[in-house]
């Protein structure tokens, strides 16, 4: 199950010679979308959980940014 809208995402668009390019990169976690996963999977630990999936998206997003230079 996944629910829509899971990240909040900076977009970026630049134009060229080439043309017009446009993408985006996640900024930060849809914590409303996180709370509607967690009330569909009916978890019991619902602050616990919010706080580890958190933990995890921004350790991973620091990864990626790392990683990319």
């Amino acid at each position: 199950m996944t629910v829509r809208g899971q990240t909040l995402d900076r977009i970026h668009i630049e134009a060229g010679a080439g043309g017009v390019v446009a993408y985006s990169e996640p900024k930060d976690l849809n914590h409303i979308a996180v709370w509607a996963a967690i009330d569909a999977y009916g978890i019991r630990d619902r602050m616990g959980c919010f706080e580890q999936v958190l933990n995890l998206f921004h350790h991973l997003l620091n990864e990626r940014r790392e990683n990319e230079g």
